[in-house]
């Protein structure tokens, strides 16, 4: 009833029961979604935004090739990444419906054997997971601020960290959070709004 396609510089996110009606320009990417019970349309704001940076940070080539997506939902930002051109690309989610239908919709879009779901709690990461060019937490501010380093832990020297979830008026909480554990490194921090949501860019840049 809600699930609208979308499109956003050349990038197009379109429910699956619209895929044969649906025209995609040459040259364009396209994902193909069918939500289930796990969040994730792409239409909610936070979605929107965090695929907003990816396909912009994509295009201006900031970004490596290794891409990690903390809370998965319905895999939307994974398969993204991978639409993308990222050809190390890993979801995981505690949730085991989540991670089921992030492997179905990465069925739908031939991408099964291009992109990785696992179960995995935030809480319990084994290291051995390794660090990623682009690591993107789409969850919700609170969960963003506890498990700050643990985030931090996954991102490689220099890379980008993209935080969203977060309402308009926890963002500078959350800045702040990433600031103060990186308060020896170079980070480049923006901004995107839409509604009462917001969605955090940092560009990290060691020294180490």
């Amino acid at each position: 009833k809600h699930f609208k396609a979308w499109s956003y510089n050349g990038f197009h996110l379109v429910p699956l029961w619209l895929k044969d009606d649906y025209d995609i320009p040459t040259n364009n990417h396209a994902l193909f979604l069918d939500p289930g019970m796990a969040f994730g349309t792409g239409n909610h704001e936070s979605t929107r935004m965090c695929i907003e940076f990816m396909v912009d940070d994509t295009n201006s080539k900031i970004c490596g090739d290794s891409f990690v997506d903390l809370g998965c939902g319905s895999g939307i930002l994974s398969l993204s990444a991978h639409l993308l051109g990222f050809s190390k690309v890993l979801g995981f989610d505690n949730d085991e419906d989540a991670v089921r239908i992030s492997s179905e919709n990465a069925s739908v879009n031939n991408l099964q054997n291009h992109v990785q779901f696992q179960v995995i709690d935030l809480n319990n990461m084994n290291p051995s997971l390794g660090k990623f060019d682009y690591v993107a937490a789409n969850i919700q501010a609170d969960i963003l601020i506890s498990n700050a380093e643990r985030i931090l832990s996954l991102s490689k020297q220099n890379s980008v960290i993209i935080l969203s979830g977060i309402l308009t008026n926890e963002v500078d909480q959350v800045c702040d959070c990433f600031k103060n554990l990186k308060h020896d490194s170079g980070i480049q921090i923006n901004l995107k709004r839409m509604g009462e949501w917001a969605s955090v860019r940092i560009i990290k840049s060691d020294c180490e």
